[in-house]
């Protein structure tokens, strides 16, 4: 993320799934024993929905990672956003047959203060005392890309020195979704690159990220004239491009606006957030010198995330 001064670098990396706890693992669905929450967290989280469970575990490997940066500024200079959109589908689910079948009273109180997903992040804030702002971002596709795009504006703005940027899922109750169900947690550690050389951090790579709405209007020459504004002001024409993309229309005119761009990788969206996310996460971690990721939500949303290799005097890799 740069801008007005300030550039901004990846310094910590944290992701969990059932296929693993590294970039490079699958975001799909796993067995219902997968996951144990006394063995990850320890005691006084067995209520929490598994989609927090699962965001606060990928939140600690991020920070661990990062090597202290929560520690180098304070409270208020730190802050959360975390994108999602099945977190908790089906703690909805239940609360809604529960209050049908036998009134609101017989809501269970370990449930009942989840009636909002901004709950889920607020634990990551109060976790690690991040006082400086907490936003959930729910877009279908792009929620965890719209994280890192709002998180980064605020620290543009100077709001906050340091963004844990997440996404988190939880497959939706049965007969919702689209049958391509994810679950897991990933969560970055993004700090301005004048504190991380401060502290001599590694940094993974600087994240720009930009949203737009593509109207269901926008055909042709006026889809691709305001995706290349947007490529254009990320300085991102003409990079190889990994996309995040189903069949829907507005994914349609995203490749069409892209046909210029070499495609270095395509990726099929599942029934959430995670895979975009999994995406810069596995960008990141590679070293990965200037690529551009795009996503798309048939919906019209679209996210694009220009990922470079933070100079820190090492050799450089390629998309």
């Amino acid at each position: 993320m740069t801008g007005a001064g300030r550039e901004f670098v990846a310094t910590g990396i944290g992701m969990l799934t059932p296929s693993g706890r590294t970039p490079a693992a699958d975001t799909g669905a796993g067995r219902a024993d997968w996951f144990d929450s006394r063995r990850e967290l320890g005691r006084g989280y067995k209520y929490l929905p598994p989609a927090c469970q699962y965001l606060l575990v990928a939140t600690r490997a991020a920070v661990a990672d990062s090597g202290g940066a929560l520690e180098a500024v304070g409270e208020e200079r730190r802050a959360v956003a975390v994108g999602s959109n099945r977190a908790i589908a089906a703690v909805h689910d239940g609360m809604d047959r529960t209050i049908l079948e036998s009134g609101s009273a017989e809501l269970s109180p370990a449930t009942a203060a989840y009636g909002a997903v901004n709950v889920l992040t607020g634990r990551v804030s109060v976790e690690h005392a991040c006082k400086g702002f907490n936003l959930t971002l729910t877009t279908p596709v792009i929620a965890g890309l719209e994280a890192l795009a709002t998180g980064g504006r605020a620290l543009r703005a100077g709001r906050s020195d340091v963004l844990i940027a997440g996404a988190m899922e939880e497959p939706p109750p049965p007969g919702a979704g689209t049958g391509r169900a994810e679950q897991g947690a990933i969560a970055l550690l993004v700090e301005t690159a004048a504190l991380a050389r401060r502290r001599r951090a590694r940094g993974y790579g600087s994240i720009e990220t930009q949203t737009l709405v593509l109207p269901a209007t926008a055909k042709g020459k006026s889809a691709r004239r305001l995706l290349d504004g947007s490529m254009a002001r990320l300085g991102a024409i003409g990079l190889p491009v990994h996309t995040v993309l189903d069949k829907s229309p507005t994914a349609e005119m995203v490749r069409t606006a892209l046909a210029g761009h070499p495609v270095a990788a395509e990726h099929e969206p599942g029934d959430g957030c995670l895979r975009a996310m999994a995406v810069v996460a596995r960008l990141l971690a590679a070293g990965a010198e200037d690529c551009l990721v795009a996503a798309a939500a048939g919906t019209g949303t679209v996210a694009l995330a220009r990922v470079r290799r933070w100079d820190r005097g090492d050799r450089s890799r390629t998309c």
